[in-house]
Parts: structure tokens; sequence; C-alpha cells
């Protein structure tokens, strides 16, 4: 995983991802990414494995978590983007190569 261009104001960022798994509104399994200090252009050269049952994976949603690290206080989050069979545009095409292919590649996708 990768991002560009983090911003939050006046900050400088340590950023790391969580990624949660859920079904039907449950969270299953979550798992997050080491911090990358002082950096807005963070590249986590990570590999998450998660173990799922093969059923569930159409029905999976897989939200991923950009967040800033605060060791003084809250961490706060940056971004996030949602991968689901409600998703739409690209999010909904990487989500049907994950079901569908199971090792898709790497895209890029704007966070909200």
């Amino acid at each position: 995983m990768r991002a560009r261009y983090l911003k939050l104001e006046g900050k400088t960022l340590d950023p790391y991802v969580k990624v949660s798994l859920s079904s039907d509104g449950k969270r299953l399994k979550k798992k997050k990414t080491s911090t990358k200090r002082n950096t807005t252009n963070p590249a986590f050269h990570e590999a998450l494995v998660f173990s799922l049952p093969k059923e569930l994976l159409p029905h999976l949603t897989i939200e991923l978590v950009v967040i800033n690290e605060n060791l003084l206080g809250n961490n706060e989050i940056l971004g996030r983007v949602v991968l689901s069979q409600g998703s739409t545009g690209l999010e909904l095409g990487h989500w049907l190569d994950v079901v569908n292919i199971r090792n898709a590649t790497g895209r890029w996708h704007w966070l909200t």
C-alpha cells in the first residue's frame, strides 16, 4: 500500500493504515500496518493476510483507513476507502478483482 500527498494542517505526519473486514455490518477481522514516521508519501511494504472461509468473499466489505498517529493525543483519521459489492466506480472494480481473482493488483483510490 502507498499513499501520496497526505495533509493535516500544520502537522508532520506519522501515518499507518488500518484494514478491517466485515460482513453484514459485523467486523470479522482487523489488522494495521506499521507507522511511517514524518512523511506525506508513505509506502507500506507489508502483506496483511486474512484467513476467511471462501463463501464469505462475495459478502465481504474491506475498509482501509489512513490514520495519523499522535503520540500526545488522539490519533486522527486522514481518510478512508471502502471496497464492497455496494461500492461504485474504481472501488467496485477493485473489489470484484479481489473477490474473483484473490490476488488483485494494487490500484490508486481517492480517500474520503
